[in-house]
């Protein structure tokens, strides 16, 4: 299991969208290193009013890096806890080689799920380039390694339940030190 951030190189055994009962769409990875590690990749690509979000990016990226200008989907199902779901699964997404440098989320205010791991950028397996370096026809790789030299893993803020406490009297307190 991949719980490190890190660079990795590998394929994806699964890549599809499904959609939330609120309207929100998602695109779930199976993530397959070379190394033989496994990751499941979870990230919100479409709000509930439809308008695509940040990662939808990254889904175009991964497109770039791989060399695929349009991707068809074909339906599909998957089991999610024991419910058959309606699914558009990207079979030229699977299996092709391809580079993720991927960020661990913590969460401390989920026991079932105490972290996530979180795509920051995809890459071309063999040349090391991003999405932007390839778009931009560079002659060489450099952004992936930049980043990676200052990946660290991130820690959501635990939410509290607990009300700000607002003054309780308007008088003035007569202990502030100015």
């Amino acid at each position: 299991m991949i719980d490190i951030s890190g660079a990795y190189e590998g394929v994806f055994k699964d890549a599809y969208f499904i959609r939330t009962r609120s309207g929100a769409g998602f695109m779930h990875f199976d993530f397959l290193s070379v190394e033989g590690q496994r990751c499941n990749i979870s990230m919100c690509v479409q709000k509930i009013n439809g308008e695509a979000t940040f990662n939808r990016a990254i889904v175009d990226a991964i497109m770039t890096v791989l060399r695929l200008k349009e991707v068809v989907s074909v339906s599909g199902d998957v089991n999610r806890n024991g419910t058959v779901t309606p699914v558009d699964r990207f079979p030229e997404l699977i299996d092709k080689p391809i580079g993720l440098l991927l960020q661990r989320i913590n969460d401390p205010s989920n026991e079932r799920y105490p972290y996530s791991m979180n795509i920051i950028t995809p890459f071309d397996k063999t040349t090391k380039m991003t999405a932007a370096e390839i778009l931009d026809r560079a002659t060489e790789a450099k952004a992936m390694e930049k980043r990676l030299a200052t990946l660290k893993d991130r820690t959501l803020r635990v939410r509290t339940s607990e009300p700000i406490q607002e003054a309780s009297s308007s008088e003035p307190d007569e202990n502030i030190p100015f």
